[in-house]
């Protein structure tokens, strides 16, 4: 009875949703959109929680009937999962899977069509660890326990990512992206969402990415890291165990000519405090351009050199000149600095990088260029 009702409320819902015009690339939320929206979610939510309490057996066997009686419920009132639209109202698509290294977790992930993109939100049910399915033998007795009859297990909402209330398509978990860590010794994992902002045009987005730890015993997740960041076009890739994470994407160069640059951000977590690690670049050249854009402190962990003495040179823009192979492990890379009165004159910085493993170090800063190094354009965007 509850299974209908809720499936109800989410037809009523979207259909008031589907009958709101839409201009031709507007990207203005109305403040009824809003509350629409997330009563959607809530009940699409709901309806997953309440299909769970009818299905027996771990994470992994159940997920697909889970994720197909979600379905079928929203079938039987007319709703067809897998639209995507430019409007408000259809369900874009619905997820039930059980993450890897987990058989007492279960993540639903449901995506509603906005204008211009869609908007994702990804809940996360665990199995109550206290369930068992029968009756333990009391102290003292002899011969075989009495059994009850087969309880279901339950399963408790024990995290959840949206975005609500946003007044413009941009504020929508677009393209959303998501990994869960197996457990650790003690149960806790990592859960790790990425999104890029919803929008009509271009191929630059805004990049957003979360990081929260799962404790048992805990109410609320704990946040570990997030940030925004320009990203261009759409692919992105999560890693995460226990206690890492990592976000690989593309990105806005420093140089104008270059345009677009792998970004690749890795992390160990020390306590509740992330913490870079490499690799923190794909080439020489990525490196230098990363390396650039730290500060003093923790440029100091990948080199003795000292980014902010460069300052005064970055008074106009920069680009990137050749980079050159000096030995087998060793590096130059060339930047050039144009001054904002005269773009035919500039200055160069020569940075020497050496590599081990994956792992690049800023090993010398000069002014004049190494006669040993012969440059390439094939090194710098691919070593």
């Amino acid at each position: 009875m509850w299974l209908a009702k809720t499936a109800i409320a989410i037809a009523t819902t979207l259909g008031v949703l589907q009958g709101i015009p839409v201009g031709e690339e507007e990207t203005g939320v109305p403040p009824d959109v809003n509350l629409l929206m997330t009563n959607a979610k809530h009940d699409l939510r709901d309806l997953a929680q309440q299909v769970l309490k009818s299905q027996p057996g771990n994470a992994p066997e159940i997920a697909p009937a889970v994720q197909n009686a979600m379905v079928a419920a929203l079938a039987a009132e007319g709703i067809a999962a897998g639209r995507d639209s430019a409007t408000y109202g259809d369900i874009a698509s619905i997820e039930v899977v059980a993450p890897q290294g987990h058989r007492d977790l279960l993540a639903v992930v449901v995506a509603l069509s906005i204008p211009c993109g869609s908007d994702s939100a990804l809940y996360l049910f665990q199995q109550d660890p206290s369930w068992s399915g029968g009756r333990p033998r009391p102290p003292g007795s002899t011969g075989e326990a009495p059994v009850a009859p087969r309880r279901l297990a339950e399963w408790r909402l024990v995290y959840e990512r949206e975005e609500d209330d946003y007044e413009s398509i941009s504020g929508a978990l677009g393209t959303f992206g998501w990994k869960v860590s197996p457990p650790d010794a003690q149960g806790r994992f990592l859960v790790v969402t990425s999104s890029i902002s919803p929008w009509c045009v271009s191929a630059w987005h805004q990049l957003r990415y979360q990081v929260d730890r799962v404790e048992p015993g805990h109410a609320t997740p704990v946040p570990i890291d997030h940030d925004t960041i320009t990203s261009y076009e759409w692919d992105v890739e999560l890693e995460a165990t226990a206690d890492s994470y990592s976000i690989h994407f593309n990105g806005s160069s420093l140089d104008p000519a270059i345009v677009v640059r792998s970004y690749r951000l890795h992390y160990v977590v020390d306590g509740d405090r992330p913490v870079r690690v490499d690799p923190i670049a794909d080439s020489p050249r990525d490196f230098v351009e990363e390396w650039l854009g730290m500060s003093k402190d923790v440029a100091a962990r990948w080199g003795a050199a000292d980014p902010e003495t460069l300052a005064e040179r970055h008074g106009g823009f920069s680009e990137f000149g050749p980079t050159g192979r000096c030995s087998e492990n060793l590096w130059q890379v060339e930047l050039d600095h144009y001054s904002e009165e005269n773009f035919e004159q500039y200055e160069s910085t020569y940075f020497l990088v050496t590599e081990a493993n994956g792992a690049y170090r800023m090993r010398e800063i000069a002014y004049e260029p190494r006669g040993d190094c012969p440059a390439s354009d094939t090194i710098a965007g691919s070593e």
